[in-house]
């Protein structure tokens, strides 16, 4: 008879627990984007474009940056007066993602 009350308080006990309310999403989970860091390491100013789309210029030696990015695959351009740097990058939802642009 113990052993019933004693089980019988234990799974009150167990059933009067609360369950932790889930965490609600951050923004960029809920609104699915990432951010982009890119380093310029040229001697000269460069426009930046995602898969021909001008987003932003950064000067020579400089960091800035590109908000709200749906993830995926962009080609990356960096363009000066003469060259036009090139590379595909991977973004991913919710990272600070890094783009490097060196001679």
């Amino acid at each position: 008879m113990k052993k019933l009350i004693v089980c019988s308080l234990i799974l009150f006990a167990l059933a009067c627990q609360k369950e932790e309310p889930a965490l609600p999403p951050t923004p960029c989970e809920a609104e699915n984007w990432g951010q982009v860091v890119i380093t310029n390491q040229l001697s000269e100013g460069v426009d930046i474009f995602f898969d021909d789309v001008y987003k932003t210029t950064i000067g020579r030696n400089a960091v800035g940056s590109v908000e709200k990015v749906t993830p995926g695959s962009y080609l990356v351009e960096a363009k000066t007066a003469s060259t036009t740097y090139s590379r595909n990058y991977d973004f991913e939802k919710c990272k600070i993602n890094q783009v490097l642009i060196d001679p």
